[in-house]
């Protein structure tokens, strides 16, 4: 695995796959699918859970957590307890694995 010193591109905001409308004056999503989203409905995708709020991104390196980025930035784990308490969460899911 090759492990970037820097993430030069911004996570972009993931849309959702459901067609938005405004219903009975709320802006509510809908049963219908946006056109270029049926992806994420097939087998190759996985559902998770934002646990935290916040885009973060992980680098697994021989089994150990070796980075942790919020969108372009590195972030120092002290720092950030409640995305560490997020990363603990989706592990003890098995949102992930180390290996």
């Amino acid at each position: 695995m090759k492990i970037h010193p820097k993430v030069d591109v911004d996570m972009p905001k993931l849309q959702s796959p459901f067609v938005r409308e405004t219903v009975n004056g709320e802006y509510v999503c809908i049963p219908k699918i946006n056109e270029g989203y049926e992806w994420v409905f097939t087998d190759e995708s996985i559902a998770i859970e934002k646990l935290d709020g916040t885009n973060i991104s992980i680098v697994v390196k021989d089994g150990k957590i070796a980075r942790l980025y919020n969108m372009k930035n590195l972030l120092n784990w002290w720092d950030h307890l409640g995305i560490t308490e997020g990363i603990l969460e989706a592990k003890r899911r098995k949102y992930f694995s180390l290996e």
